[in-house]
């Protein structure tokens, strides 16, 4: 016999540890691993990036309503405002305070014969509250009173600031009698022609047109006469509709009638 059929064992074994090694698997593709690392990467910097722009980054507004709009649309403007400007809010004693630096009370002195009075009044006030403070205490009408400075009539409706008199004024206040001050208001005229013995007198008041006494002039004239006549005072020829105030006449004034 032959020796493999001698031993078969001895063959068997051989064929058993001498078998040819499997060859290794393959390794990874050195691409795909590499690709792999490459993509975790990516996705933790985008988690990272997404996280820090969240923190950056503010939410969304909320779309504001109608009302909301309005309000929002003019709180810029306030805001400017409030930097750029400085806003001084007044309350009312505040004003009262400035009101009362320009306005003060004076104690104004008034002569009346050889006495002299101090009437307090506000500087804004008429010079009215002054004629009836003495009306008081002369015990006379606020009518009869008149008050004057260097000799000129101080007018009633101005205020004592706008007379710019001051505590060291002193005003003159002159009464007037009952017969005075019908007088003052009206006038006595004489209408004289040529023949100085037809001149007659008239008493007429300081605002009553003069055409009043012409026609009463005119009525003892024939009518032939009477569309002849002129008036004329002062040198200058009287018009119709014309008072003895407008022509500033005084007592005793002659208006010369040309026939």
């Amino acid at each position: 016999d032959s020796e493999d059929e001698a031993d078969p064992h001895h063959s068997l074994e051989n064929r058993v540890e001498d078998p040819s090694p499997h060859p290794p698997p393959p390794p990874e593709s050195p691409v795909r691993k590499q690709s792999r690392k490459a993509t975790k990467n990516i996705n933790e910097i985008n988690k990272r990036l997404r996280a820090m722009s969240s923190i950056m980054s503010p939410e969304p507004l909320r779309r504001p309503s109608k009302r909301c709009k309005a309000s929002s649309s003019v709180q810029p403007d306030l805001d400017h405002k409030n930097v750029d400007d400085d806003v001084i809010i007044m309350s009312p004693d505040t004003q009262k305070s400035y009101s009362s630096d320009s306005v003060r009370e004076i104690p104004l002195k008034v002569r009346c014969r050889t006495d002299v009075y101090k009437i307090p009044v506000l500087s804004s006030a008429p010079l009215t509250d002054v004629v009836s403070q003495l009306s008081v205490i002369l015990k006379v009408p606020p009518t009869s009173l008149l008050l004057l400075r260097h000799d000129i009539e101080l007018p009633s409706d101005s205020s004592v600031g706008e007379l710019g008199l001051s505590i060291a004024d002193i005003i003159e206040c002159v009464v007037m009698r009952a017969e005075a001050q019908s007088s003052s208001s009206s006038v006595t005229v004489r209408l004289q022609s040529k023949d100085r013995d037809s001149s007659q007198e008239y008493s007429i008041h300081r605002d009553t047109p003069l055409d009043t006494i012409f026609s009463q002039y005119l009525s003892s004239l024939p009518s032939t006469t009477q569309r002849k006549v002129r008036f004329h005072f002062d040198g200058s020829k009287v018009m119709s509709g014309q008072t003895p105030a407008q022509l500033d006449m005084e007592d005793g004034d002659i208006i010369e009638v040309w026939i």
